[in-house]
């Protein structure tokens, strides 16, 4: 799990592409086209734990003396501790305290939501450096390229935030060490805009999203939300 929630860590990102894919604007969610985000979530649902295997040395007799192999048994033994000296540190050393489910005290399936769900309306506004990412009413305004990492902390847990450009995609990445790692894809083609959200945390299972979006039109009327925003982590 190190290993595999590392994977975005080294990636670099550039300031701006060589040539700039028209980006800027308002954009409609398609789900017909997309990827069922309600399976998905089912799908990244946490891994079960496997059963614990006994063995014989943990098993104890009715008058609490211990199995036959702690003692009493054919081979005559003494009693005491099976094993020797340093096969027992040696077992020792290998217990730890594992890392803990990202999604913490949450629900599973919040927590999954709030990196993958699509947006119904997505705004895009480039200029300069920065990059504003409008997701329905949540709004991210980030500076692309930059080698240092903003930190964000929330419900979600805290992670570092990079954005920017890898080839012709636009991509931010959100990583808390070997508890979680979002990576974040925008690419525009004949169909119109595609978004890939590769998602891994620990605890769950890893999920990659596809959802596409074309641009909005003039008769794509924007509700206004009367309400708090929408929770997300994104």
């Amino acid at each position: 799990m190190a290993l595999l929630l590392g994977g975005c860590a080294g990636t670099r990102l550039e300031r701006a592409p060589s040539t700039p894919p028209p980006f800027t604007g308002a954009w409609v969610f398609e789900p017909a086209r997309s990827d069922d985000v309600v399976k998905l979530v089912k799908d990244a649902q946490p891994i079960p734990k496997k059963p614990r295997v006994t063995s014989d040395d943990d098993l104890i007799s009715a008058d609490g003396r211990g199995s036959a192999n702690r003692g009493g048994g054919m081979g005559g033994g003494r009693g005491g501790r099976s094993g020797s000296p340093d096969d027992r540190a040696s077992s020792s050393s290998q217990s730890y305290e594992p890392l803990p489910a990202a999604y913490g005290k949450l629900k599973p399936s919040d927590f999954i939501k709030a990196f993958v769900m699509p947006a119904d309306r997505l705004e895009i506004r480039l200029s300069n450096d920065q990059i504003v990412l409008q997701q329905d009413s949540r709004v991210r305004t980030l500076l692309a390229g930059d080698e240092q990492p903003y930190s964000v902390s929330d419900r979600y847990g805290s992670r570092a935030v990079t954005a920017g450009f890898s080839g012709q995609k636009l991509m931010v990445l959100s990583q808390d060490k070997q508890r979680l790692s979002v990576q974040e894809s925008f690419e525009i083609n004949s169909q119109g805009l595609l978004e890939t959200i590769k998602f891994e945390a620990r605890g769950l299972k890893s999920i990659t999203a596809h959802f596409w979006y074309r641009r909005a039109k003039a008769e794509d009327q924007v509700i206004p939300n009367e309400g708090p925003p929408q929770p997300g982590a994104r």
